[in-house]
């Protein structure tokens, strides 16, 4: 067993300790297990008030080895921000998870070239036709399609990779166990992903529930993971907006689709585009930003 690696994931555990933290604890006590064996003095001093009085008695009222064992007897296998298979990219956003659990094939997280692709629930029919014709090419140039399972453009998008036989990662802003992952529909879809060596993701250890907290923490992980971002349609206040500012934060590009000036769904996208979001009207738009990777 790994001690290190079970005492960062013990860590991610301790409840309002985020990830920019987390990289400050684990700079300061590059050996983590020199964090436990320290004074409260001594830790107080080295990492102040705030991140003292989150870990304080939490290190100690959390049962890491146990844990451990009972993870090992699931279907979900984790990562750390320290193992050789995490993302180069996604680690070099502000606040990367220090923990990804997954079922899947992890070589999926292999490929260079990932394209995140976001959209409404609520797909109108002119971004049902625009998904197969914008992506169908994008799929067949071996670029990792990543969006966050949820029913809409999120769904179709994870659809065009498995009908062109290819991975495709689902990022969710739940627990990845079959209990809490969101939305329940797509618990077949998730299999088809996992059946086609892809990916389903998150930073939550199982048994979290899809609170609404989570799913804008959750965009920031589909981004990271990519060098662009496609929006497909949006309202003017969306999720989807959320996920393209953050690639914005994160100086990844931000490609958007123009619509109907009169549709509630082009408003968001149509305001990325007057705001410099590339305009795509062709999978060649796209593959030409992808050339330089």
């Amino acid at each position: 067993m790994n001690k290190q690696r079970v005492l960062i994931r013990a860590l991610s555990l301790i409840p309002n300790l985020g990830p920019v933290s987390i990289i400050k604890i684990m700079r300061v006590y590059p050996n983590l297990e020199d964090l436990w064996r320290d004074s409260n003095t001594n830790i107080n001093r080295n990492l102040g008030n705030i991140i003292t009085g989150k870990i304080f008695p939490a290190i100690y009222n959390i049962n890491a080895y146990k844990l451990e064992e009972e993870i090992n007897s699931s279907d979900i296998k984790y990562i750390t921000i320290l193992d050789k298979e995490y993302p180069y990219l996604l680690k070099q956003i502000y606040d990367p998870p220090i923990i990804i659990y997954y079922k899947g094939n992890i070589n999926a997280f292999g490929n260079e070239r990932y394209l995140a692709v976001v959209g409404p629930r609520k797909i109108s029919s002119y971004g049902m036709e625009v998904i197969p014709y914008l992506l169908n090419s994008i799929a067949k140039e071996n670029i990792t399609i990543v969006s966050g399972l949820a029913i809409g453009v999120d769904s179709e998008a994870h659809k065009v990779a498995i009908k062109n036989h290819k991975p495709t990662i689902a990022v969710l802003g739940s627990g990845i166990d079959n209990n809490s992952i969101y939305p329940k529909q797509n618990l077949g879809l998730v299999q088809e992903i996992i059946d086609n060596n892809g990916l389903i993701i998150s930073e939550y250890p199982p048994g979290t529930s899809p609170k609404a907290q989570n799913f804008p923490r959750r965009n920031r992980i589909i981004s990271g993971l990519c060098q662009a971002s496609l929006i497909i349609e949006a309202a003017e206040r969306s999720g989807s907006l959320i996920t393209a500012y953050q690639a914005l934060e994160q100086n990844r590009e931000v490609l958007a689709v123009p619509g109907h000036i009169l549709l509630t769904n082009s408003l968001g996208t149509n305001k990325l585009l007057q705001r410099g979001a590339r305009l795509i009207v062709s999978s060649e738009d796209i593959l030409e930003i992808y050339n330089q990777y």
